[in-house]
């Protein structure tokens, strides 16, 4: 009879433990809000908001201020995916999913993915190196404010988007050759 109390008991306190997570998670994931203001080091105003579905709407006056925005919201929704990739074009990933990355990272420093990125960015011209700097200006200034994780232990440049353009690329490329594909 007393186990019976006991096991009930514990059932009761499980089931409410749940149910009260379930409420904070609900209340709580309802009151994050992703608008706010700061001093960004850009041109002119620049306005981030979120509709009611949570696509982001970026409002600047110039380009360069919206590619500062688009590296801001980029890095605020899929930064940890953004860093695997500058990672995995740099010959980092080792770092973050171990010894099997060591593969990838001899196949990535073989390509140079991180060298012809260098290349091209000292190629590119105006106005387009400075939507890249903007851009990695957006990224960087959400990595300091959000606190993010870093595996390239260095800000982002307009180098690395590129690598990661080509890496993205290449490996499009690959997977989408007719010749490799099998009935």
């Amino acid at each position: 009879m007393k186990n019976k109390h006991l096991i009930t008991g514990i059932s009761v306190a499980a089931a409410v433990v749940c149910i009260a997570g379930v409420i904070a998670f609900f209340y709580y994931s309802n009151r994050i809000s992703y608008n706010g203001s700061f001093p960004a080091g850009v041109r002119a105003k620049v306005v981030l908001e979120r509709d009611d579905s949570g696509t982001p709407v970026i409002m600047a006056k110039e380009f360069g201020d919206a590619y500062f925005g688009l590296g801001f919201l980029h890095a605020q929704d899929r930064y940890a995916m953004m860093e695997y990739f500058r990672a995995a074009a740099a010959g980092y990933s080792a770092r973050i999913i171990g010894k099997d990355g060591k593969v990838l990272d001899r196949l990535s420093r073989a390509v140079d993915f991180a060298g012809k990125a260098r290349g091209i960015a000292g190629r590119v011209g105006e106005p387009y190196t400075g939507y890249l700097a903007d851009y990695a200006h957006g990224v960087n200034e959400a990595r300091r404010r959000l606190h993010l994780h870093d595996t390239v232990p260095r800000d982002w440049s307009a180098a690395d988007i590129i690598a990661v353009l080509a890496l993205r690329e290449w490996c499009n490329a690959f997977l989408n050759n007719r010749e490799l594909l099998f009935a």
